[in-house]
């Protein structure tokens, strides 16, 4: 059971915490469609409050790199939890994804 993702905006900041599962993700697509689109420089996503990932928060990480490279923006993946960290490892992502510790 999901306890939900919030996500908040500041400062050309991304934050998100709770659950990167498959309810969340959809919840971030559809609340991020215009975030990476605003602003310019290095679109900074906190994930330092994420409780619990699955495979599907790797494939958000995947897609916003996607948008922001088609929109000619940089963005940086800032303090991923332990789990996420080793989703990551386990799918080879390590070195595609910018993500700083």
């Amino acid at each position: 059971m999901s306890h939900g993702l919030r996500i908040e905006q500041r400062d050309g900041r991304l934050s998100l915490a709770g659950e990167l599962d498959h309810a969340g993700v959809a919840q971030a697509l559809a609340e991020s469609r215009n975030w990476l689109s605003l602003g310019s420089g290095v679109l900074q996503v906190d994930l330092s409050g994420i409780s619990r990932s699955e495979s599907a928060g790797v494939a958000l990480l995947l897609e916003w790199l996607r948008q922001s490279r088609q929109l000619g923006r940089d963005i940086e993946f800032l303090n991923p939890p332990a789990q996420l960290r080793s989703l990551l490892k386990f799918f080879e992502l390590e070195s595609l994804l910018p993500v700083r510790i």
